[in-house]
């Protein structure tokens, strides 16, 4: 199977979270641009729970991103329960992320210290 635009796929996640054993933690995503670079197609790739500035580009075949199965059946549904506990997961860590960056940024106002943009 070939990636396409609007396609969905898990993907790793962008902040290199992992088990801390090597292996990635895989979050789900959606494809959602394609460009070709010196001849190469490649794919832009938003992670669910991510800001936009965390969307990558990847090669065609690259190993960082993966079609999402179908749900079908007693696994496909175990899959689907899956993704839906990381994109949960994924959302409240970008909230956490937004929180702790507020958080930081109040507190170097009420510093009079300046934050760079």
């Amino acid at each position: 199977p070939e990636l396409r635009a609007g396609q969905r796929v898990m993907a790793m996640a962008p902040d290199g979270e992992g088990d801390g054993a090597g292996d990635a933690r895989w979050v789900p995503g959606r494809v959602i641009a394609e460009r070709h670079v010196d001849g190469a197609r490649q794919f832009k790739v938003s992670c669910d729970g991510y800001d936009s500035e965390d969307d990558v580009w990847v090669e065609a075949a690259s190993s960082k991103v993966r079609l999402q199965q179908a749900a079908a059946g007693r696994h496909g549904a175990t899959h689907a329960t899956h993704a839906n506990e990381e994109h949960a997961a994924a959302r409240k860590r970008a909230e956490e992320r937004r929180a702790q960056g507020y958080s930081r940024h109040r507190e170097a106002m009420l510093s009079g210290e300046r934050m760079a943009d």
